[in-house]
């Protein structure tokens, strides 16, 4: 069963009664049941979409725990009541704590989501019994302050200031609070489906789309008929800095948004009722949304991953966290920082954040913005940078330039899946193992890297050009790959391949056979 957020909240406040924390729940409502007094103090609070009620997997969990123990004691007792005694529990960054959902109660982890405990000091003359009145909690963060001065709590501050922000969105948008939460899921079907969502390669979040309508319609909380959607498609640009939205991040959001505002306005603009609804917020699937993106380049860059470590956690961790990361480097700049002067320094880069390919070999495809086209020699400096970062690997990274009609033909099929971003997606093709078979250049590079091929002679049969009845053989090793090489032979007339020891065919293009990995 997946997990819901009144299943996770259920979890929380399980976990806080056995470390003898109160739970605060947001928003605070009249009449709340007073807390009882409880020492040591100890107040955890849920932020972001946890506390408005819009959490769904794929988010992360932030809680807050503002309490009278002090940093070591606190988290020698989250130790003690998590069952860690004895193991190393280092802080995930100062003063936050990253917690096993396991250790929470939670039997099947949410897919692609974390939970973090931020620690934060309770002032000494806090009246507990403050908690109990509704309108005392935003006056109860706003006085827990810490000295300017003293360097080891910066950290504190950002933690009350996550409480702070979550009593600020619950208690103001509780009057309007289903139709905020309504309007929530539309717009994170409609960021998922087009590729702006993805926490892996730092583009929206759950939390940031939250802060990001909040911030947005805010002004019209006290409308008594908000028009929530029409409010954020119409201003939301100007709130995506505030929002925390990352600048290559926010290039994406605004080619997306331009989209939408060019829809509506043909449909009688934002104060008509047919201009959001002509977007089909309800319906948009991550096909159209692969649509939207392949038509706002001209050129684009495939990066196609192939992995051949043995052990299958190496090899899940090369395909999705090390090739993650390579390519939100790419997007966000940080690789100009290693290739200066490699002309590649200017390319901006937006990824589409849907990955397809089979176990062990994924390919990635990125947007060539600004209407720029890539030259020869900056994809040979792409793929220079991408060797170094697969230095003492096991597995590679290729680059290449492809054309929009191939880019569609690799990632359109089977998208109709409803799967989460970054995580691999099968394509139609790939789902029947039967018609499905890897190209020669994966072949190739496979047989010449893999430490359980390189030792193993191969020879490749292609088609001779003036009689393809024909089949020449010629030794791997000695197979050029350069298209200024005299010998050199287009992949469309490579037929098998083979061992040279016992003519033990390993790959066959017509039979449609792959045997590289096993044998």
């Amino acid at each position: 069963m997946a997990a819901t957020d009144e299943m996770i909240s259920a979890s929380i406040r399980t976990f806080c009664e056995t470390l003898h924390a109160h739970y605060v729940r947001l928003p605070m409502q009249d009449g709340s049941e007073p807390m009882q007094t409880m020492r040591p103090q100890r107040y955890i609070f849920p932020t972001s979409t946890l506390a408005t009620g819009v959490w769904l997997p794929g988010d992360d969990v932030h809680l807050v725990c503002i309490t009278e123990d002090r940093k070591q004691i606190f988290w020698s007792i989250v130790a003690e009541t998590l069952g860690l005694e004895g193991q190393e529990t280092k802080e995930f960054s100062p003063g936050v704590m990253k917690l096993a959902w396991s250790a929470l109660g939670v039997e099947k982890a949410p897919r692609n989501s974390a939970v973090y405990l931020h620690y934060a000091l309770l002032p000494p003359d806090l009246a507990i019994n403050d908690f109990a009145r509704k309108d005392a909690v935003p006056n109860l963060l706003e006085i827990i302050r810490y000295p300017t001065s003293d360097r080891k709590t910066p950290y504190m501050r950002k933690h009350i200031e996550l409480a702070r922000r979550a009593v600020h969105i619950t208690s103001t948008t509780q009057p309007k609070g289903s139709q905020f939460q309504t309007a929530y899921h539309q717009l994170h079907t409609w960021a998922r489906s087009t590729g702006l969502l993805s926490q892996a390669l730092e583009l929206l979040n759950g939390d940031t789309l939250l802060e990001l309508l909040f911030r947005t319609c805010e002004p019209c909380m006290a409308v008594e008929n908000p028009r929530f959607l029409q409010t954020f498609f119409r201003d939301a640009s100007t709130y995506l800095e505030a929002a925390g939205v990352r600048p290559h991040s926010i290039s994406a959001f605004l080619q997306v948004l331009g989209h939408c505002d060019r829809i509506i306005v043909r449909h009688g603009g934002y104060e008509s009722e047919g201009g959001v609804a002509a977007l089909d917020l309800e319906h948009i699937t991550i096909a159209r949304g692969l649509d939207l993106f392949l038509d706002s380049y001209e050129d684009f860059l495939v990066l196609d991953l192939e992995t051949w470590a043995k052990n299958p956690q190496d090899r899940m961790h090369f395909q999705s966290e090390g090739f993650l990361e390579v390519i939100k480097r790419l997007c966000t700049g940080a690789f100009s920082e290693i290739e200066n002067g490699c002309g590649a320094s200017t390319i901006p880069y937006r990824a589409w954040p849907y990955l397809v390919g089979e176990e062990g070999s994924k390919l990635c495809i990125l947007g060539v913005c600004d209407g720029r086209s890539l030259t020869t020699d900056e994809v040979d400096a792409v793929q220079t940078w991408l060797a170094s970062c697969c230095e003492d690997k096991e597995g590679r990274i290729d680059a290449k330039s492809i054309t929009k009609e191939r880019a569609r033909a690799l990632f359109a099929a089977g998208l109709e899946r409803n799967d989460s971003p970054t995580a691999p997606i099968r394509s139609a093709q790939e789902s029947a193992s039967s018609s499905y078979l890897r190209p020669f250049s994966q072949i190739q590079s496979r047989l010449r890297w893999d430490p359980a091929h390189m030792s193993t002679p191969y020879e490749v049969g292609y088609e001779d050009r003036f009689d393809k009845s024909n089949l020449i053989w010629r030794n791997l090793e000695q197979w050029a790959k350069a298209t200024e090489d005299e010998d050199f032979v287009p992949e469309s007339r490579v037929r098998t391949v083979r061992r040279v020891e016992d003519k033990h065919v390993v790959w066959d293009r017509e039979k449609r056979v792959d045997r590289t990995a096993g044998v």
